[in-house]
């Protein structure tokens, strides 16, 4: 996906496993049981978000922003957000 901007939206079990976001952005948001397996991310806003049971293997993502989100049990394993060389 790219481009897309999702306001208030509430995703439950929802898998994102093996997707590519560019240019996303989610806004007050709700997340429960979202998996991002493998995932790749550039320029991603997750903005006032919360929720619980967010899980990622292998995300990859640069410039992301989770600015005033907040998640419960959140497992991101080999994941790598906005490292730099």
């Amino acid at each position: 996906m790219a481009d897309c901007v999702f306001t208030r939206c509430a995703f439950d079990q929802a898998q994102f496993s093996q997707s590519s976001l560019r240019g996303c952005r989610f806004v007050q948001c709700t997340w429960n049981g979202m998996n991002f397996d493998g995932s790749d991310w550039s320029h991603v806003k997750v903005l006032q978000c919360k929720g619980t049971n967010v899980n990622a293997r292998n995300l990859r993502g640069e410039q992301v922003d989770l600015t005033d989100s907040y998640f419960e049990q959140v497992e991101f394993e080999g994941a790598q957000l906005n490292n730099t060389l």
